[in-house]
Order: structure tokens, then sequence, then C-alpha cells
């Protein structure tokens, strides 16, 4: 890659996508990659010149949809790209065409797709969510509201009802995604979090992770069957208070990394579970989960896989993924057997051998 970028990967059987930036640094990239070769086939670029703390690279993960690839800017420059053909199907600027407020540090939250739809939070007061057909990139409704914060959102389905669970500036919310009526809203006790772990739901339980308050679990409740919904919170800890890393769910537990991997189980008060240190985890790290086993992908690029079970955590392997320069900020990918591990001017793909099957 020619030029720092901290977006993470997205990969199909065909293509790899990745943002990145022109070498200048006044236009953001994104490459669309053949898997076997790593050559690149297509290329979006587009003048983006204002100047953001940790750089102006892209900071969401390109999202893949049928054969195209959503791409969004920390500025709020969204393209649909066709990734079969490298053409612009639409785009939109959440700033210029809907009305929203640019984050501090850029726009971080991924776009979300559900009931045939791109959701994005352009964090305008009028538009605080937005969404478009994929297709064509039309408005299909806008939700008043306030600016956007860092964390991805999820899509839990509550009382027969899909709803978007994902913070604003000051607080955490359930929006419909029929017609984005906010449905909830949970102000934490302490203020001013960055807001940059992704929430996680487990057993019908909302837990969160956050620098300034902990690890906390909420149930969702209401007085009536179609009444107002609201959180009610069940635990809290300081074992985990990660203020970057996105927790996961692993069994019936949570995994989060705070100077160690630390899972607690929501299901009973928080009690921690299972404890793994290693030098790496004082960096930056990511977090991807299948089942039982957790991959952890370290900013110094340790890459180790552990088994998260009733007896504890086990080491299944690791192995030194980098021999370049700089830290690991970006998500990595999987698929087909390959790793895709990205670089502030890298990117690698590493194939899997049989001792990763255990």
């Amino acid at each position: 890659m020619p030029a720092e970028g901290i977006g993470g990967v997205a990969a199909t059987d065909e293509f790899v996508v990745v943002s990145s930036r022109e070498a200048n640094d006044k236009a953001d990239l994104f490459k669309v990659l053949d898997i076997e070769t790593g050559i690149s086939l297509f290329k979006l670029s587009y003048a983006s010149e204002l100047e953001l703390d940790y750089g102006n690279s892209p900071r969401v993960t390109p999202v893949i949809y049928d054969s195209c690839a959503f791409c969004l800017g920390a500025q709020g420059q969204l393209h649909c790209l066709d990734i079969e053909t490298g053409s612009v199907l639409w785009k939109q600027h959440l700033v210029d065409d809907l009305g929203g407020k640019m984050p501090q540090w850029g726009y971080s939250v991924s776009p979300v797709f559900v009931d045939d739809q791109l959701i994005v939070q352009p964090g305008g007061l009028e538009t605080s969510w937005v969404s478009l057909s994929p297709k064509t990139g039309k408005v299909l409704w806008r939700a008043k509201g306030r600016a956007a914060a860092y964390a991805s959102p999820i899509v839990i389905e509550y009382r027969g009802q899909n709803q978007i669970v994902c913070y604003d500036a000051i607080s955490l919310g359930g929006w419909s995604t029929a017609d984005g009526k906010r449905l909830w809203e949970m102000k934490p006790e302490v203020a001013k979090d960055f807001n940059v772990p992704t929430p996680v739901f487990v057993e019908n339980k909302i837990v969160l992770v956050t620098e300034n308050n902990g690890t906390r679990v909420y149930s969702m409740v209401s007085d009536q069957a179609d009444g107002p919904m609201s959180l009610k919170l069940e635990a809290s800890s300081e074992l985990l208070s990660g203020d970057s890393h996105s927790p996961v769910r692993v069994n019936k537990w949570i995994a989060g990394v705070d100077r160690d991997l630390v899972v607690l189980d929501p299901l009973d008060d928080l009690k921690e579970v299972a404890r793994f240190s290693d030098v790496g985890l004082q960096k930056h790290c990511s977090l991807l989960v299948d089942e039982d086993r957790v991959w952890v992908c370290t900013g110094n690029g340790t890459q180790i896989l552990l088994r998260i079970d009733s007896n504890g955590i086990t080491e299944l392997g690791r192995f030194q993924a980098m021999e370049k320069s700089g830290e690991i900020f970006s998500h990595p990918a999987i698929g087909n057997g390959v790793l895709y591990l990205r670089g502030p001017t890298w990117l690698d793909a590493f194939s899997f051998g049989s001792d990763t099957d255990r």
C-alpha cells in the first residue's frame, strides 16, 4: 500500500477491498485487489484535504454487499463501488448532502445493512441517522438526534422488531430500523467516554465496555408489552475498561483487552472467568471470534489463537506476522483460510496451515 491507512480490510472469495491515502496525503484511496495475486484491479480516489488528529485516512472498514463495496471516508464521503467493474454507482456526502456534523476525529461508525437498507450515522440534528437505498443511494428515512460517536452499531431483534443499538455523542440508544424512531436511550453514570468499543448482545442483554465506566450489563425492560423500553443495570465491573478495543462474545462470555485478555460472565455479575497475559496485549488489539476460539491481532504483529472454555484459556498457536515498521491499528479479515493483515503502509496475506484446524 502506498500511503498510510488505518481502516480495516474487507474480503470476498474473489476480491480484497482496502482503504488508504494517496502519496501526497491529499486524497482518499480505496483499492480492489485480486485475492490470489494482490494485484490492484480498480481504485477509487477523491480529494480529501482536511487535517485530522491521528491522520486523515478512512477509519471505516469497507462494507461489501452483493457485488458492491460501500466506502466511507473519515470526512464523510460515501461511495457505492461496483467491485466487479470498478465503476461508482452512486455517492453521498454525510455532511454536504445529508446534513451531518463530522466528529472531531472523523467518521468512524460503519454503515449497517438491515431490511434491505444501508443505514449511516451522519450525526446531524435533523439527520442523526439516515437510511439509504443500497442500490441507488436514495434517502428512505431520516431521524433527528445528536452528533455521532465512534463505535459501530449492532442490530438486534427485540419484541419482534429490529433495532440499531449504538452510541451518539452522549448516550447509548436503540432506533427502529423501520423508520428511525428512537426507542430508548441510556446516559452513562460517568460522562465523556470516547465510546469507541462496539456493544455486544448476549442472551437479551446488552454489554458495554468503555474507559470511564468499565464493563456493564443491562437488561431491556418495559412496563407494557408495547410500551416504551429502557435499560436496567444488572452488573458492573472495573476488570475490563478498554478505551478502544471492542469486546467479543465467546461461548456465553465476554472477552476483551485491557492490558490482559479478560473473560467475564455477563450472566453471573461479570465474574472473572479467565485471564491471559502477553506483552503484545499492551498495544492496540483486534479480536476475531469463532465459537470458543479467539484470534488476537496485536499492535506489534503477534498473532495469537486461543481457546476459551470451562477449563480456562488455552493457547493453540502464535506467529509473528509483521517484519515491517509501524503499529497495527487496522482490523484484520479472515476468509477461505487466508488472514489479511495490514499496517500503516502495507497489506499482507497469510495462508493457514492445518494446525489451525484444531
